[in-house]
C-alpha cells in the first residue's frame, strides 16, 4: 500500500505536473544502484531497512517541504535562530570593539560558534536536548529497524557536530561491529555541527533549508551505510535499549561557560584549516593559470584555468542527477567540488556570493543561479565530508580505541564516499519533493551586520 501511494504521488505530482523534478527521483535510484554495486557485502543488505529509511526520509521531506504548516514551522524556527544568533555581535563588539567587522571571519563568524556552543551546552544541562534526541531515536529505530547506538548517533548528529556525537558512543566503541563503526563515521560525514550552521547562515545560505538538511540527512546516512557496509550480525550492541545521555554541568552558568570553552578547539581547527586550505587553493590556481596561459587556455578566448573550473566539469553529471537545471550545473558543480576537496566553509562562502548576486543582478548569467538550484546546492554541500575531515575522523577514532585501528582505516575511505552520497541523496529528495522555493527576502548575518554598523558608526 505504501509503495502504491508513493508511486501514485510520483505519477500525479512529479511526472504529470513537474516532470523536471523526475531527474531528482532518478538520482536517488542511481545513488542506490551505485552503492549496491560497490557494497562490501551485497548479499547481507536488508532491503526492508533500506526502503523503510527512504520512506522515513520521504515523509520527513513531505512534512518539512510540502505541507504549509511544516514549511512555515521550519521557516519560523530558522528566523528565530537567526534573530537569536544575531546577539552574538553584541558580545563580539564588546570584546573586539566597534570595528570588529573589519576582520569579520575571525571575530564575527567564529563568535557565532562560541555563542551557539554555549547555548547547546545549556540545553543539555536543562535536559531539553535529551528529550528531542530520544524522540528522534525512537522514530528512527522503529521506522528503520536499526540498532540503538547507530540510531542514537545519527540523531545526535542532527544537533551537534560529529566530535560531540562521538563522545556519546565512546564508551562502547570497543564493542561495536565493523559495520557499526562505518555507520558512526558515515553519520559524521553526512551532517554538519549545529554550531557551524550560524556560520553558513552568515554567508547567505537559507537557514530553513540548512535546518531541514540536518533532519533529512539522518535517515539518509543510515540508508547509505546499510547499503555499502551491511551488518550480518543480529547481536548489535544494546539493539533495542536507547542509552541515556547524561546532563552535564553544575548549573546554567557553568554549562554555558563549559560550552563556550569547548568551542575554542572547534574554532582553532576551523581557522587553521581555512588558512591552510585557502592558501593551498590559491597556489593550485596560480599553477593552473600559468600552465593554461602556456597552452592557450586562458583569457580572452577561454575562462581562466582554475581548480574551480575543473570541478565545474568533473562534477557536472553528478549535480545534474540531483535535479539542478543544466544551465546552473557548472556553478553548483564548482561548489560541490570545492566542498569535497577543500571544505564546506569555502563552498558555502561561494553559495552566499551567488545568492547575493541573484538578488542584485537578476538579469545576468554565470554569476547567479535559480532559487531551486540554490536550494539543492544547500543540501548537497551540507556535510562534514572532505579529505581533511577523513584524516581528522580516523585520528579521533583511533585515539579512542587504538586496537580497532585497522578496521577504522578500512572503513574510512568508504565511509567518506558514503557521507558524500548521503548528502547527495538528501539533495535529490529535496529536489524531488519541493514544489518551489517560497523564498522571502534573504536575511543574512552579513546584511544584519552591515546595517548595524551603519547605524552605530558616527
Amino acid at each position: 500500500a505504501v509503495c502504491i501511494g508513493i508511486m501514485s504521488f510520483m505519477i500525479v505530482d512529479v511526472i504529470l505536473k513537474r516532470p523536471e523534478h523526475l531527474i531528482s527521483a532518478v538520482g536517488i535510484i542511481l545513488i542506490i544502484l551505485i552503492m549496491f554495486i560497490t557494497s562490501h557485502d551485497p548479499a547481507a543488505i536488508k532491503w526492508k531497512t533500506i526502503f523503510s529509511g527512504l520512506l522515513l526520509q520521504f515523509i520527513f521531506a513531505l512534512m518539512i517541504l510540502r505541507t504549509s504548516w511544516g514549511y512555515e514551522a521550519f521557516k519560523w524556527l530558522a528566523a528565530r535562530i537567526t534573530d537569536y544568533l544575531s546577539f552574538t555581535y553584541e558580545g563580539a563588539k564588546f570584546v573586539y570593539g566597534e570595528n570588529f567587522g573589519e576582520h569579520f571571519f575571525a571575530f564575527g563568524v567564529m563568535s557565532i560558534i562560541i555563542f551557539f556552543s554555549a547555548t547547546i551546552s545549556v540545553l543539555y544541562y536543562l535536559g531539553w536536548m535529551q528529550i528531542f534526541i530520544e524522540k528522534i531515536v525512537w522514530i528512527i529505530m522503529n521506522g528503520m529497524g536499526t540498532g540503538a547506538m547507530e540510531s542514537l548517533h545519527a540523531a545526535v548528529n542532527i544537533f551537534v557536530g560529529w566530535g560531540e556525537a562521538l563522545m556519546i558512543v565512546q564508551p562502547l566503541l570497543h564493542k561495536m561491529t565493523t559495520a557499526e563503526i562505518h555507520a558512526v563515521m558515515t553519520n559524521g560525514f553526512s551532517t554538519v555541527a549545529g554550531s557551524t550552521l550560524g556560520v553558513y547562515i552568515s554567508y547567505g545560505a537559507p537557514a530553513n533549508h540548512l535546518i531541514s538538511a540536518s533532519f533529512l540527512s539522518a535517515p539518509a546516512a543510515l540508508v547509505i551505510t546499510k547499503l555499502t557496509f551491511p551488518d550480518r550480525l543480529d547481536d548489535r550492541i544494546e539493539k533495542k535499549k536507547i542509552p541515556k545521555i547524561p546532563r552535564t554541568g553544575g548549573g546554567i552558568m557553568d554549562a554555558a561557560s563549559s560550552g563556550a570553552v569547548a568551542a575554542l578547539m572547534i574554532i582553532g581547527h576551523i581557522i587553521v584549516n581555512v588558512i591552510a586550505l585557502v592558501s593551498l587553493l590559491e597556489f593550485i590556481n596560480a599553477v593552473l593559470l600559468w600552465f593554461g596561459e602556456r597552452i592557450g587556455l586562458g583569457p580572452p578566448d577561454y575562462a581562466p584555468l582554475t581548480f574551480q573550473l575543473l570541478c565545474s566539469y568533473v562534477f557536472w553529471p553528478l549535480v545534474y542527477i540531483l535535479g539542478v537545471p543544466a544551465s546552473d550545473c557548472k556553478i553548483v558543480a564548482r561548489m560541490v567540488g570545492v566542498k569535497v576537496f577543500v571544505n564546506e566553509f569555502i563552498a558555502y562562502k561561494d553559495l552566499g556570493n551567488v545568492v547575493r548576486n541573484r538578488l542584485a543582478l537578476q538579469n545576468y548569467n554565470e554569476t547567479r543561479i535559480s532559487k531551486r538550484s540554490e536550494m539543492i546546492a544547500t543540501y548537497a554541500i551540507c556535510g562534514f565530508s572532505d579529505f581533511v575531515a577523513l584524516g581528522i575522523m580516523v585520528a579521533a577514532l583511533t585515539s579512542i580505541d587504538p586496537s580497532r585501528k585497522n578496521e577504522i582505516l578500512k572503513c574510512g575511505p568508504r565511509a567518506l564516499v558514503s557521507g558524500i552520497m548521503a548528502c547527495f541523496m538528501t539533495a535529490c529528495m529535496a529536489g524531488k519533493t519541493f514544489i518551489k522555493v517560497m523564498w522571502t527576502r534573504c536575511v543574512t548575518f552579513v546584511s544584519f551586520f552591515s546595517k548595524h554598523m551603519l547605524k552605530s558608526t558616527p
